[in-house]
């Protein structure tokens, strides 16, 4: 390479779709009026930073940026920046490898979306179970329950033509009605 031709670095020199690569153009012909960079040939919009002379070299320095763009496939592509006349007329090109790397991994989203629905359950059942001990709280502070006897045993007795009954009655926690009948023999 001759020491005034020009040179392209790019920077990072891998990017994915819709990466922002910053470019910077050396040793172009002072003569360039516009710069155009392509990737693989493609035409690229190219947002020019500033352009620089250099007293000494007499060449210019051009820096900007640009996307990569969605519809590129991955792999190692060539990139060129380009300097054209006013006429059009081509003075100068140089290129440098860039690597579109593959989109993003799918896993990723949906990590980061199962992270987001378990943390979000985490906090309604928080607020779930807060809400039911307040409810348990104003139960155990307004409303008093007493077990209802449930009949345990039941002993008949006779003495003589009379009968009698005892019935022993246990406590028990139960939220029906319950009765106790004779029932004719």
């Amino acid at each position: 390479m001759s020491p005034c031709a020009p040179a392209l670095t790019l920077t990072p020199g891998t990017g994915g779709a819709g990466r922002t690569i910053a470019v910077t153009g050396q040793r172009y012909p002072r003569a360039c009026v516009r710069f155009a960079m392509r990737l693989d040939g493609e035409v690229l919009p190219l947002r020019v930073r500033a352009i620089r002379t250099g007293a000494a070299t007499g060449t210019v320095t051009v820096t900007g940026e640009f996307d990569v763009p969605e519809s590129a496939p991955s792999g190692t592509r060539t990139a060129s920046l380009e300097c054209t006349t006013r006429d059009a007329r081509l003075l100068a090109s140089a290129t440098a490898p860039f690597t579109v790397s593959a989109a993003g991994s799918p896993v990723l989203p949906v990590v980061i979306a199962l992270v987001a629905v378990l943390i979000v359950a985490a906090v309604l059942a928080l607020l779930h179970a807060r809400r039911v001990r307040g409810q348990r709280a104003w139960v155990r502070a307004h409303v008093q329950v007493k077990p209802r006897p449930v009949a345990a045993d039941v002993f008949v007795e006779k003495a003589g033509t009379e009968r009698s009954r005892a019935v022993r009655l246990t406590a028990h926690l139960d939220p029906g009605t319950q009765d106790v009948k004779e029932v004719a023999p």
